[in-house]
Formats: structure tokens, C-alpha cells, sequence
């Protein structure tokens, strides 16, 4: 009876062992949804539809994203890696960018307030 416990114990522990170290290494799959939810969000940002600094380099991320979709869709596995490098690199200068237009103070003018009148009442 002991025997037969231990068999099916050690059974349990070696199909768990290899359920957790056996999991595909293949993160073509995961890049693909990031690069899709990625592209989705870029194209509901209006700073890529704007003339700004900021906006040529989402446009090129939001281009890479795009490259990379239809690669994985193609089936193009040996290019993917490189692509998805592009994409992180892309997005770092991107947020790596602070664009504020600089706003320049209003300077009060020098106008002086005459508070007499050229004409007089008594005239």
C-alpha cells in the first residue's frame, strides 16, 4: 500500500514538475498583443495626428507597431526580435522627450494714466 502511495505521489510531483519547466518559451504570441494594444492606444492619441516634435516619434513607434503586426501575421519569426527592440527603443525617446512650448510672460506696458484733463471746467 506505501509503495503504491509513493508511485502515485512521486507521479503527481513529476507531472507538476514538468507542467511548470516544460511552458513554452515562445513570447512571439505575448509581443504580439502588447504590439496590438500598443497600436490601439496610439491611434486614439491625438498627439499622433498633431505637427509637433512629440508626434513624429509616436508615429514612428506607432509605424513599428504596425511592421511588426503584419510580420507576426506573415509568419516572419526571424525578424520579430529585431522589430520588437525597434518598438522599445522607439517608445524610450519617445518618453524620454519633454516638449512644452515655452510661454512667454506678458510684460505690462509703460502706459501712464493722465488724470487731468487738458480741458478745464471752469472754460
Amino acid at each position: 500500500m506505501n509503495k503504491h502511495l509513493i508511485n502515485k505521489y512521486s507521479l503527481i510531483i513529476l507531472f507538476l514538475m514538468s507542467v511548470v519547466f516544460c511552458q513554452s518559451n515562445d513570447k512571439s504570441i505575448e509581443n504580439y498583443k502588447i504590439a496590438l494594444r500598443m497600436k490601439l492606444r496610439m491611434k486614439s492619441n491625438p498627439i499622433l495626428y498633431m505637427d509637433e516634435p512629440k508626434s513624429a516619434l509616436l508615429n514612428k513607434a506607432y509605424q513599428s507597431c504596425n511592421e511588426y503586426i503584419l510580420l507576426d501575421e506573415y509568419g516572419a519569426k526571424k525578424v520579430l526580435k529585431n522589430k520588437m527592440t525597434k518598438i522599445t527603443n522607439d517608445i524610450k525617446s519617445f518618453s524620454k522627450i519633454k516638449y512644452e512650448k515655452p510661454i512667454r510672460k506678458k510684460e505690462p506696458s509703460n502706459i501712464r494714466y493722465h488724470y487731468f484733463s487738458l480741458e478745464s471746467d471752469i472754460d
